[in-house]
């Protein structure tokens, strides 16, 4: 697993969305809203519309998730396996989370967890490409 740089973490955490590629049949690029980034530096995407998204994580087992600070342009991309879970403690978690965070109108149908394996910088830069 690749260990995130503090400023990956960062900008992270400070977005309220992180946008979300997959590939297989027809590549899909998705809005997340219920979602963590975990301690052990793991992403956590609460699953309560992935359609089409969640059809190529089963197909391939990868994901794509990207945060980008609007004001600083500051944006980083992290790539890895991603798995599926509909079942456990961190989908119990976020079950709850997403109820409670939409007074009952919406629940998690499951949790995808990203363990990142890549991570680079997309910020409109000189360093947009680095590899971290």
């Amino acid at each position: 697993m690749k260990q995130l740089e503090e400023s990956v973490k960062k900008c992270f955490e400070g977005q309220s969305f992180w946008f979300v590629g997959t590939g297989a049949d027809e590549p899909d690029i998705s809005v997340i809203g219920f979602k963590e980034l975990t301690d052990n530096g793991k992403l956590i995407l609460c699953d309560v519309m992935m359609n089409h998204t969640l059809e190529n994580i089963r197909k391939n087992g990868r994901a794509s998730v990207l945060a980008l600070d609007a004001e600083t342009m500051e944006s980083y991309l992290i790539t890895g396996a991603a798995e599926y879970r509909t079942s456990g403690p961190v989908f119990d978690e976020w079950k709850q989370n997403a109820e409670a965070m939409t007074g009952g109108k919406m629940s998690a149908r499951g949790v995808v967890i990203v363990t990142p394996e890549s991570v680079r910088v997309k910020s409109p830069s000189p360093e947009n490409g680095k590899e971290l």
